[in-house]
């Protein structure tokens, strides 16, 4: 019986000042002069942590047909008991606000002239003493009441400030990657931002260092082997600095590819030592790892550079397949299960390159239509006379859809060399070294 009492009163509270309503006041209720709260219900307010208040303002509207009416208005806060009732009736736990986290500036007592048509006030939260308060969700609740008819809907308003501990952060943080072309400038730039999610009324500095723990930690996750990009082959300002105003802090490294072989390097930087003493360092943003592929440039692929052991004639195109564009039966395959079995090479496809090279790579495609015959297994061979063959590297991948890409590392060769035997040994159709086959929708090579 007490709650009902309870959730009677707040109830008259709410709606004071509209009296009983039949239809025929609903009808005339658009001509009257109306009074509700401009943002009513929950409103959430970011309120960072930065030694400032966070001021929330509150609008009081006057509306209807007759906007040239006077008209009062007051606000007053909710005791426990009402928003206890509030809570019972709306599913909702919220808890007042303690009363020193906020202070109100303006009047809770309005009075509209005939040419007002709002009135505020303001709510300044203090974002440290919320953040130490026990866990609860913390609202100021406030209900509008007035002379003149207020809207029901619009009546009740429960801001809710949430503090938040400011913080910097790299734009793009994680893994990235950034190719580098033989063709292109010796001095290459990379944008390294670092945010602040806030205006900003500070000046303050960070550093960004490069920590090789980073990279070999990532290796190990990710059972990868890349290779630090070298000291001198970069340039990277580790001190910087917000100025006021900036949000942004447009940093950059400076990449000089002439101190660097062809192949993959990774350069780890981690942020550090923000000394804006309010702000801290958002930890799942703080790293990033730039991948600088540095590839050498592309081998066009003609017939007369390619001949294999095990081309099937029937299926594709044959050897142009691997240069005559992605589609439905552009591809080369090679021969059925059984037909060409070679216990060391499987089904090898040779390339006969214009020039010796020492730096290789390439990119495959899967056979248009599926993955079903996709190399798993790839075994690179070299040469210079076409008869002995060097065993060179192993390449796995793993190809599970039609028209899928997959892009190889930069392999570096100790000797240069002018033919590269690309055996297929294994794929998703078997073992091909013991009767099995594969295919290929297309193929790049680069070397130099």
């Amino acid at each position: 019986m007490k709650k009902r009492i309870i959730a009677a009163s707040l109830i008259g509270l709410l709606v004071l000042g509209t009296s009983c309503e039949d239809k025929r006041d609903e009808f005339l209720s658009d001509y009257d002069t109306r009074m509700y709260f401009r943002n009513s219900d929950l409103q959430e307010q970011d309120c960072y942590i930065t030694g400032d208040l966070t001021n929330y303002t509150v609008s009081v509207v006057k509306a209807g047909s007759e906007l040239n009416a006077v008209a009062d208005a007051s606000v007053t806060m909710m005791d426990e008991a009402q928003l206890l009732a509030y809570n019972d009736q709306n599913v909702t736990n919220y808890s007042i606000l303690p009363s020193e986290c906020y202070t109100l500036n303006g009047e809770l007592k309005m009075d509209f002239a005939a040419d007002d048509l709002y009135r505020t006030f303001d709510v300044a939260f203090n974002p440290e003493l919320i953040y130490k308060l026990p866990k609860a969700n913390y609202v100021l609740p406030m209900v509008l009441s007035s002379s003149k008819t207020v809207t029901e809907n619009k009546n009740v308003i429960f801001v809710k400030p949430n503090p938040i501990i400011p913080t910097i952060f790299f734009e793009k943080s994680g893994f990235s990657s950034t190719s580098l072309s033989k063709s292109g400038p010796d001095q290459v730039k990379l944008d390294l931002s670092v945010i602040i999610p806030l205006a900003n009324k500070w000046e303050f500095e960070y550093t960004v260092k490069a920590d090789k723990d980073l990279l070999d930690a990532y290796n190990a996750e990710h059972h990868t082997s890349f290779q630090m990009l070298p000291a001198d082959a970069y340039t990277l300002t580790e001190t910087n600095r917000f100025g006021l105003g900036e949000k942004v802090a447009n940093n950059s490294i400076v990449v000089d590819k002439t101190k660097l072989d062809m192949g993959e390097y990774v350069l780890p930087l981690r942020l550090t030592n923000c000394t804006q003493p309010y702000f801290q360092i958002e930890e799942e943003k703080s790293v990033c790892l730039f991948s600088i592929i540095y590839t050498p440039a592309e081998i066009p692929l003609s017939l007369d550079m390619l001949s294999s052991n095990a081309t099937h004639a029937n299926d594709g195109t044959g050897l142009p397949g691997l240069f005559d564009g992605r589609g439905s039966g552009k591809h080369w395959h090679s021969n059925w299960a059984g037909q060409v079995v070679d216990p060391v090479y499987g089904h090898y496809i040779d390339f006969k390159l214009p020039n010796p090279i020492q730096f290789f790579a390439f990119d495959l495609w899967s056979r248009f239509e599926n993955a079903n015959g996709a190399p798993t297994k790839i075994v690179l061979y070299t040469s210079n006379d076409r008869s002995t063959w060097k065993e060179w590297q192993t390449v796995s991948m793993k190809l599970s859809g039609g028209d899928e890409e997959y892009n190889s590392s930069v392999f570096k060769s100790e000797t240069p060399f002018q033919y590269l035997r690309f055996s297929g040994v294994e794929s998703n159709a078997g073992n091909v070294t013991t009767g099995s086959y594969w295919n290929c929708g297309e193929m790049k090579i680069y070397g130099e």
